[in-house]
């Protein structure tokens, strides 16, 4: 990633914590260069773009990869998030869920997210 020693070393200067987001199309490995610097990843479930994507399942192997990898890391996964989804993040080794579709889309979005926040 072009200039990410500059943003690594900044964010460390200042005291900032550093997520570093991927697409469920980049390769998981790609991360392992930064692994000794970041300790906050964010995978999206679904490309970025319209709400209300189904999440792609192959984004579970990342979450296991990173997980194995750096067990003090925190993952987060963003989109496609659902009740069942989020039962499958969470068992793979998800600590943080983004869900709005899923929220704001149901009949009562209070049970919902009560539900996702129960996983």
């Amino acid at each position: 990633m072009k200039n990410s020693g500059l943003v690594i070393d900044l964010c460390q200067k200042y005291k900032a914590d550093l997520m570093l987001a991927i697409n469920p199309e980049t390769i998981v490995e790609n991360l392992i260069p930064y692994f000794h610097n970041i300790e906050y990843f964010q995978l999206l479930g679904v490309a970025p773009g319209k709400a209300g994507q189904k999440f792609q399942k192959s984004v579970l192997e990342k979450i296991e990869f990173l997980r194995e990898r750096l067990p003090n890391a925190k993952i987060e996964v963003d989109g496609g998030v659902d009740l069942e989804v989020a039962k499958a993040v969470k068992a793979a080794g998800a600590d943080i869920i983004v869900s709005a579709s899923y929220i704001f889309e149901s009949a009562d979005f209070v049970d919902a997210y009560k539900k996702l926040k129960d996983v």
